[in-house]
């Protein structure tokens, strides 16, 4: 998916995995920002992106040994809300983590 920033992305997830084998990843440009793994109920994820255009995953990385749990990772509720002039978003410096 791509959108184009200034402006927040909201978005609720849960993963029930393989704790630290399974993961449910968020990628931003090609960097993981936010990452998910075991046992977590639903959680709200808020990201400010900066200008410009950006591309967005949502990656489920499975392993080939145990299964655990429902072994599935669900996004729900995906939004974005663009800033305009009058509620800019604040730009940090290091957007990626």
């Amino acid at each position: 998916t791509q959108t184009t920033g200034p402006g927040r992305l909201s978005f609720w997830w849960k993963v029930s995995s393989e704790q630290g084998f399974d993961i449910l990843r968020f990628v931003v440009d090609g960097a993981t920002h936010e990452q998910i793994s075991g046992e977590k109920d639903w959680e709200l994820v808020s990201v400010d992106l900066p200008s410009g255009t950006h591309t967005l995953r949502w990656i489920y990385d499975k392993d080939d040994g145990t299964s655990t749990g429902a072994d599935s990772a669900w996004v729900d509720e995906v939004s974005f809300e663009r800033a305009s002039a009058n509620n800019a978003l604040p730009i940090p410096e290091n957007s990626k983590r």
